[in-house]
């Protein structure tokens, strides 16, 4: 039997689309909205940058609220595109326990207390 070049490519883009639906997104990445504000001359936002290692995961934070603040590493939990960390105490424009969801696009979560989402894009470093 003989299959069409149109068959074919169908056949193609159709197994390409139904894996594409089927992997998951590592939560791996870098995540930022950190960005400077000119006319105060201030820096602020957070960015994320999540790694694992042999032990699990773990969360490079810095946040900024007018100035950079010192970035700490904390154990991150990860349970499929749900992520987790708690910084310490004192971290300027950021609270202490965050919990987002991971997607291709970026990290989209809060820490307890804030009212709404907060929305840090998959990108370069503010610093690169």
């Amino acid at each position: 039997m003989r299959i069409s070049g149109i068959t074919l490519a169908l056949a193609m883009a159709t197994a390409a689309l139904g894996d594409a639906g089927t992997r998951s997104v590592a939560p791996t990445g870098l995540f930022s909205d950190l960005r400077y504000i000119e006319e105060a001359g201030d820096l602020i936002g957070m960015e994320v940058y999540l790694v694992q290692g042999r032990s699990g995961y773990s969360a490079i934070v810095q946040c900024a609220g007018g100035e950079p603040a010192d970035p700490v590493v904390v154990e991150a939990e990860v349970d499929g595109a749900t992520v987790s960390f708690e910084l310490p105490k004192g971290q300027p424009e950021c609270g202490t326990m965050f919990r987002g969801v991971v997607s291709a696009k970026g990290l989209r979560g809060r820490f307890v207390g804030e009212s709404k989402d907060r929305w840090l894009p998959r990108k370069k470093g503010y610093w690169e």
